[in-house]
């Protein structure tokens, strides 16, 4: 019996896929859409390309368009954050980091640090 639960033990420790792997955020943000849905007024996405993202906002009950930007987006020493600004205007940089735990987004500015649920499933890549 104690030869098997040993057997068990350490079969499950080489066959989980996930531990020994870490998440790519890059892909991740890549590859998805980042939703939140803010005070039940408000839907705000964010499309991420290679060098730049939108960020698209609309009314939820009329659809109506209160913003569309693109923004440029830089790397940065954390793997889940990067720095964004305005690509064509010198504007100040904010920083964009996610919590894919808790499923969280944050964005620091100059004068905010404000953290939002993101409120559709992401689909997350691994780094193998």
């Amino acid at each position: 019996m104690k030869k098997f639960l040993i057997i068990i033990i350490f079969s499950l420790f080489f066959s989980s896929p996930v531990l020994s792997e870490s998440i790519d955020y890059k892909k991740t943000l890549l590859n998805n859409k980042i939703v939140h849905i803010y005070n039940n007024f408000a839907k705000h996405e964010f499309f991420f390309k290679k060098k730049t993202f939108r960020w698209f906002v609309t009314k939820l009950d009329t659809k109506e368009v209160i913003m569309d930007n693109e923004y440029c987006w830089f790397e940065t020493e954390y793997i889940n954050a990067f720095k964004f600004k305005k690509c064509v205007s010198p504007t100040s940089e904010q920083i964009f980091s996610i919590d894919l735990s808790s499923m969280t987004y944050r964005i620091k500015g100059a004068y905010d640090d404000l953290t939002y649920k993101i409120s559709e499933p992401v689909k997350i890549y691994y780094i193998k």
